[in-house]
């Protein structure tokens, strides 16, 4: 819908559905914090919900798809099935918000974790979100200025936690045209310990652990290749004789890594004082804990290269 004046009916009409069903989130809120029992999900409420997952959809309107993920959100259990329906919209932004908005629920949103199954459409559209996308803010003026729906990072971290089930379509992301998306894909199967994609992740990563204009990157990289065990080392010792000061000294630590594994507290420190790639922890290639990836930035507004694979 495109955005007119504020008086003309058509706005007015969405923007009074939009915060209605605010209103109607509010007694189930109440009633998780203990002020009342809440009520069964009657017809009123249902036509709502649909009409939030509507308002989900990409138009010009840049405060109506916050205000419906928050009511969303708030209604828990009573929107997952819309939500789940909505993931084969043919609306991009609509299909990626409500994919995250399960996953947060699914993570305990508002202290009511929702045990959110990994369905093949929730697995295709989170793959799908790994892309360098325009979620959340995208590339035009001020679009979901506020929305923080975080495709690529939420979707990272849900599928660290379903790589059985998702490895297929992360197999396929590696050969795609998108960078970030082939760099994620490689990421989450490296951490996996995928050996057998070997030949296609080191060929992804290990440009990225160069010196670069890309923030975190080697970061990511070099725990993703160490993880694929003694079957990375004559990649690394192949890049060794081409590589630039922070790609040498990356490679020679997961080297080191993989040959001796630092087991004790002073081995931890020697690594940090010879390598020091961070300042989170001693050996970011050793101690790598995916459940820890809130302390990586996902933010490459440069956007990440593609590595063309035969």
């Amino acid at each position: 819908m495109t955005l007119v004046a504020p008086w003309r009916a058509p706005v007015r009409r969405r923007r009074i559905n939009v915060w209605f069903a605010v209103l109607l989130a509010v007694p189930m809120v109440l009633a998780r914090l203990g002020a009342e029992p809440a009520a069964p999900v009657d017809l009123t409420i249902q036509k709502q919900i649909d009409a939030l997952i509507g308002e989900l959809r990409r138009d010009d309107d840049h405060d109506n798809a916050r205000l419906a993920c928050d009511s969303l959100l708030a209604l828990g259990r009573a929107a997952v099935g819309p939500l789940k329906g909505a993931l084969e919209a043919d609306d991009h932004q609509q299909r990626h918000m409500a994919a995250d908005i399960l996953i947060n629920l699914g993570h305990g949103w508002r202290d009511d974790p929702v045990m959110i199954q990994p369905t093949p459409a929730m697995l295709r559209v989170v793959v799908e979100g790994l892309r360098d996308d325009n979620v959340p803010r995208g590339r035009e003026a001020d679009e979901l200025r506020s929305s923080f729906t975080f495709n690529a990072r939420n979707g990272t971290e849900y599928l660290i936690g379903h790589i059985h089930l998702a490895e297929p379509l992360l197999a396929e992301a590696l050969y795609s045209d998108d960078g970030q998306q082939q760099f994620l894909a490689a990421c989450l199967l490296g951490w996996a310990g995928r050996a057998s994609y070997v030949d296609e992740i080191a060929a992804i990563l290990l440009p990225h652990l160069r010196d670069n204009d890309l923030v975190s990157d080697a970061l990511l990289a070099a725990p993703a290749l160490y993880r694929l065990g003694p079957t990375v080392v004559p990649y690394l010792e192949s890049a060794l004789r081409s590589a630039d000061a922070q790609q040498r000294r990356i490679v020679e630590l997961i080297l080191l890594d993989l040959r001796q594994p630092p087991l004790t507290a002073p081995q931890l420190r020697d690594r940090q004082r010879r390598y020091r790639l961070c300042d989170f922890c001693y050996d970011p290639v050793y101690q790598f804990d995916p459940a820890a990836l809130y302390r990586y930035p996902f933010d490459w507004p440069r956007g990440m290269p593609h590595v063309p694979l035969r």
